[in-house]
């Protein structure tokens, strides 16, 4: 077992194994998997070449700038950090999007930027924002909880999953990718519609707005919450609106 640190280019052509530490300090082109028992630290850019694994034993996977596929579409990025920490510091997909996202582990979730994929995103420990995001995804699921502080969030996706809170002050948009999509949403059972109700909340007080399917268009219009399916409950602190001109909630 060994540290690396890599000063200046990394590349990656060939699976990573027996490390403890893995740094590297300039940009990295990874192609095959990685594993270490300790952390991974990327902080130049990343590209991906080949879809890819990134697994640590309990401990942390940090990203201090962009991730990025080589082509469109085709590279996918999994994450299995056990309970250690996920960070990253840049937008992740924004000049080449990834195939797909997986965060599999309990670990906290640090995003900090837009995150586009041109399949799943799976987010199994909680997520919190560290700015201003859109979330781009074919089906979009949090295992956990969903911080976004003072920072608007974009949901753009035709299937949600929720497996906790989802709280902030800042404006939440939800929206499908496709035109007149119906977006499923998904969350913990007993609770089955986003309506006003005293106790449970299941996106919570705060949000500055919440926005459904706003489309392209400026048209706003008060949204009644029984047209909103959706399994759980939203604070009565909260405002709704709506300009419902590319798609619904399942009913």
């Amino acid at each position: 077992m060994r540290n690396n640190f890599f000063t200046g280019i990394a590349s990656f052509g060939g699976a990573v194994t027996n490390m403890t530490t893995l740094s590297v300090s300039g940009t990295s082109t990874i192609s095959a998997n990685i594993t270490t028992t300790g952390a991974q630290a990327y902080t130049g850019a990343v590209t991906l070449g080949a879809s890819t694994t990134l697994t640590t034993t309990n401990t942390a996977v940090t990203f201090s700038s962009t991730v990025n596929g080589t082509t469109a579409a085709t590279q996918s990025l999994t994450i299995a950090q056990g309970t250690g920490a996920v960070s990253f510091g840049g937008v992740v997909g924004g000049t080449t999007s990834l195939s797909s996202l997986s965060v599999t582990g309990s670990g906290a979730i640090s995003l900090t930027g837009n995150v586009t994929t041109s399949g799943a995103q799976s987010y199994t420990g909680a997520v919190s924002m560290q700015a201003a995001s859109t979330l781009t995804g074919s089906s979009i699921t949090f295992g956990s909880t969903l911080v976004a502080g003072s920072y608007a969030l974009t949901i753009s996706t035709d299937a949600l999953a929720l497996g906790g809170n989802v709280s902030g002050t800042g404006a939440l948009i939800i929206q499908p990718i496709t035109n007149s999509t119906t977006i499923g949403v998904a969350a913990p059972a007993p609770s089955r519609n986003l309506r006003q109700r005293r106790g449970q909340s299941l996106v919570g007080p705060g949000w500055h707005d919440l926005l459904h399917d706003p489309g392209r268009g400026s048209c706003r219009r008060p949204l009644r919450q029984r047209r909103l399916r959706y399994a759980g409950h939203l604070s009565p602190t909260a405002a709704f609106v709506s300009t419902p001109r590319r798609g619904r909630f399942r009913r």
